[in-house]
């Protein structure tokens, strides 16, 4: 463990995510609430602490970032942006796996963007325009969004590359600034089951009342928005916001 944090770290991956096991245990429970760590309502949180112990943005990432926000308005001033995350699967990559197929209806996530937006509009005082941030693994996904609403949507111009078969520093960088692009969202509609939307979530530190899967939104207009009139903080960030990035 001592090698791992005196040195320099290049990659670090896991399929799973185990830190909300740690309330199940009593004595690490215990401790948990010693070391004031993140309650269960933010389930992702830690996923973020690990990133921001284990990476440190490089000047040249930073200066992709700033120019991608830029080029999207994601500024002081900006819109309230819903974070839209949309995994479709490898077939368009040329892969023939069935089983690689995760969002099943992209409709389904672009009705659950609709609600949301509405949703926003008829319980907080929103005065900003709302815009819709997507990320997305399928270019023909992105690009039919951006016909459908030309004027809500907003996305990066880069042809998404699988991160296996066309692995490269821009590749890389690429996937990096949509979730960090992600992370600075007002709310996020996301994948359910998915390492890339749960490392969104945890860089933003967004508790569970201010996400919602694409593909089960039914729930918004009642947990999701009650749970979200009540949390004042973020409430207010709503109005006004001023959050930085990580």
């Amino acid at each position: 463990m001592d090698d791992l944090f005196n040195n320099q770290v290049e990659s670090l991956e896991s399929l799973w995510y185990f830190a909300e096991q740690l309330e199940r245990n009593p004595r690490l429970k215990e401790r948990w609430r010693t070391l004031g760590l993140p309650t269960s309502t933010d389930p992702y949180t830690l996923l973020g602490c690990a990133v921001e112990i284990l990476f440190r943005k490089s000047p040249f990432f930073e200066q992709q970032l700033i120019e991608a926000k830029s080029a999207l308005k994601f500024s002081k001033q900006k819109p309230v942006i819903i974070g839209i995350h949309i995994r479709t699967d490898d077939l368009h990559w040329g892969d023939q796996n069935p089983y690689s197929v995760r969002t099943r209806s992209v409709e389904t996530v672009r009705n659950c963007a609709i609600r949301v937006e509405n949703v926003l509009k008829a319980n907080f005082n929103i005065e900003r325009p709302i815009m819709w941030f997507l990320a997305s693994d399928d270019a023909t996904v992105k690009s039919n969004w951006l016909k459908k609403h030309p004027s809500k949507v907003i996305t990066q111009s880069f042809i998404p590359k699988h991160s296996e078969k066309h692995a490269s520093k821009v590749t890389q960088t690429n996937t990096l600034t949509d979730i960090f692009l992600l992370s600075e969202s007002d709310f996020m509609i996301v994948f359910f089951d998915s390492t890339y939307s749960n490392v969104a979530i945890g860089v933003g530190g967004f508790p569970v009342f201010f996400w919602v899967y694409g593909e089960y939104c039914n729930d918004i207009n009642n947990k999701t928005l009650k749970s979200l009139v009540q949390n004042k903080t973020r409430h207010e960030l709503i109005h006004s916001k001023t959050r930085n990035a990580r």
